[in-house]
């Protein structure tokens, strides 16, 4: 029997059948996928996290931004003792009295067929300071003997060739130019520094630095072999590297970094965050901004009170 109602809606019988075939169709899959979707979330758990929304949100923004400055130093390297070699160790200790060579007998090096001596000049040791000058020596891997002794050495000038990086005053420096013994360094560079090249301490003389004594004006701050500055706007140091980090440095700090009264900020009563905030007029753009929140019933009412121990050179405004 027809159904009455397509019928009723075309108006002939036919095509009342047609569309009741098609809707039956149609429909019957979306039912089935109805019908299996319920039961695939029958006896589902859903577990989640609850967390207090924010009583108080404040947005602290420092009254500077902060400046990495990497000086750029130029030094010349003074040539050490060219052809003499340091004895480091002796059959795998430090020399000592009981290390009595003889001086008449050559360096060997390697072993059986591949072994090479090296004659010592006349006057090529120096037993006070364990020093042997070898101008024909070639130092590679293979082990090196004298009158029976195993021995370590390391040549007291420095190899110059291709330095990607140094050390000042422990700290690493990239070598950004190198002509002969004149290195361009990344790094702060004073004329008292220590200069270590692979491991060896090497003298230096100093050709241009930076003038510590500008770096007043803007708070400077040691930080390895650079500097953080302090100022509003970009500082004018020429001839250096400068970038601003202040996205970065901010980045860093917990509520532990900041004081209120005199107080640390506590991580169960407050928490700070980063967020970024869309800059007017400018679509695409944005900046890091500092946000504190606070989980419970304390509030800041004057930005006086607010203090950063990590950067006690910055204000806040809350």
């Amino acid at each position: 029997m027809e159904n009455p109602f397509f019928t009723a809606l075309e108006g002939k019988e036919f095509k009342g059948q047609d569309l009741a075939s098609q809707t039956q169709k149609v429909l019957m899959p979306f039912i089935h996928y109805l019908t299996n979707s319920i039961r695939a979330m029958e006896n589902k758990e859903v577990s989640c996290e609850w967390k207090p929304v924010a009583n108080k949100r404040y947005q602290l923004n420092p009254d500077k931004r902060i400046w990495q400055l990497v000086p750029v130093s130029e030094i010349e390297i003074i040539g050490g003792k060219t052809d003499w070699y340091e004895i480091l160790t002796v059959d795998g200790n430090l020399p000592d009295a009981d290390f009595d060579p003889d001086e008449k007998d050559p360096i060997q090096q390697g072993k059986g067929k591949s072994r090479r001596e090296t004659k010592i000049p006349e006057g090529g040791y120096n037993p006070s300071e364990h020093q042997l000058y070898l101008p024909e020596l070639e130092l590679d891997d293979s082990p090196v003997s004298w009158s029976g002794y195993q021995l370590e050495l390391r040549p007291l000038a420095v190899r110059l060739d291709q330095l990607e990086s140094v050390y000042i005053d422990g700290h690493p420096c990239k070598v950004t130019k190198q002509i002969d013994a004149r290195l361009t360094l990344q790094g702060h560079v004073k004329a008292s520094s220590k200069l270590s090249i692979d491991g060896q301490d090497t003298p230096f003389t100093l050709i241009k630095g930076l003038d510590e004594s500008r770096l007043k004006q803007w708070q400077a701050k040691s930080e390895g072999s650079s500097w953080l500055l302090f100022a509003e706007s970009r500082p004018q140091v020429d001839g250096h590297k400068l970038e601003d980090v202040t996205s970065k440095q901010l980045a860093g700090l917990s509520c532990g970094h900041f004081q209120c009264h005199g107080q640390s900020l506590q991580s169960d009563r407050w928490e700070l965050k980063v967020e970024s905030e869309s800059k007017k007029g400018d679509a695409k753009g944005s900046r890091q901004v500092l946000v504190l929140e606070s989980r419970g019933s304390e509030q800041i009412s004057d930005s006086n009170v607010l203090k950063c121990t990590a950067f006690p050179e910055l204000d806040w405004t809350v």
